[in-house]
């Protein structure tokens, strides 16, 4: 069903934004490389995303960076 409501999505960064939040529904923790490949985007869109999302949903979602990539809590 999810993937029949994305075929509505058309703003390739809302796609990917849901790409990511999936991929830490399944794993709290996700490399930078394991979500650019995930969301078939590069590493750098990525880092962009990741602080857009944080300050899109401000206190309501928290990500920390590391260096071996992001942690959802």
């Amino acid at each position: 069903m999810r993937n029949f409501q994305n075929n509505f999505i058309t703003n390739t960064a809302t796609i990917r934004w849901l790409k990511i939040l999936m991929a830490f529904e399944k794993n709290h923790h996700c490399s930078t490389v394991g979500l650019a490949k995930t969301s078939g985007s590069t590493t750098r869109t990525i880092m962009t995303d990741i602080t857009n999302l944080k300050e899109h949903f401000g206190d309501c979602l928290m990500i920390d960076s590391s260096h071996k990539g992001y942690f959802f809590l």
